[in-house]
């Protein structure tokens, strides 16, 4: 009789357990659906109406709705601009681990922005992004090291972190990691390595990559010496605002050699 009761509490317990996970489950998927709903209204515009989704779910502990409320803080979409808002919402999804908010509060508290300025923050910050494999905060975090900004100076992690962003196509990261193979910081000189990652990020319209690879082609560094291909990626440079490329155009003449 004893066990026949118990077997019947087990069942009991096990029947309600499936009912509070079956519910459970439906409530996340009605968040979720209120927070694409609110992504919805942000896309067309509609700011007050995404805000009042953003807040409401926010409040309610969900990370992306945390970082999305942030947002609109910051821009002042939907609300007043409030820096001290941002960051509150910031750190709260940062806090959950959502990458994206880890890497705003990191800027946050690079540019003293809604809280004091706190270098030593930003890094850690920066770090903990970078770690989830975020572009924009290895790319940072790489400058960080290389520049001794909330951390001590660090050529080898500097070149790391750069490597990180470059291969996943940041274009400054790339032009970074092309100084450093240049100029042999953090890695052994590879001029030929250098004049890759220039032209990576040359092509993408980095003007300070491609001065730097209209220099290589004109010194025969890393590649073959290409006066046409000078001319040409140094013209670009300054098309792109790059004042310094107009000096080194005029030095040598580089007008001669565009077809």
């Amino acid at each position: 009789m004893k066990k026949q009761v118990i077997a019947v509490i087990l069942l009991v317990i096990a029947a309600v357990s499936f009912a509070d996970t079956n519910i459970s489950a439906k409530n996340q998927e009605d968040i979720e659906s209120q927070y694409a709903a609110g992504l919805v209204s942000l896309i067309r515009c509609d700011y007050e109406e995404a805000f009042k989704c953003f807040k409401r779910l926010a409040e309610q502990g969900h990370a992306g709705a945390q970082y999305s409320l942030g947002m609109r803080y910051y821009l002042g979409e939907g609300t007043l601009t409030d820096k001290k808002k941002a960051f509150y919402w910031f750190t709260q999804a940062a806090e959950q681990g959502l990458a994206e908010a880890q890497y705003n509060l990191g800027i946050r508290y690079y540019l003293g922005e809604g809280t004091p300025t706190d270098k030593k923050k930003a890094f850690y910050w920066y770090t903990q992004a970078a770690e989830q494999g975020d572009v924009q905060a290895q790319y940072k975090l790489g400058i960080l090291y290389d520049n001794g900004e909330g951390t001590l100076t660090d050529k080898k992690k500097a070149f790391y972190w750069y490597t990180q962003a470059a291969e996943q196509g940041h274009a400054k990261a790339q032009c970074n990691l092309g100084a450093l193979y240049y100029f042999g910081e953090g890695t052994h000189t590879n001029k030929r390595k250098a004049f890759y990652w220039f032209t990576q990020a040359a092509e993408q319209g980095d003007a300070q990559a491609q001065y730097n690879l209209g220099l290589l082609y004109s010194n025969g560094e890393g590649t073959s010496a290409d006066m046409k291909q000078a001319a040409c990626w140094i013209k670009k440079a300054y098309e792109n605002g790059f004042e310094n490329a107009k000096d080194f155009w005029e030095e040598k003449e580089l007008w001669r050699y565009e077809e």
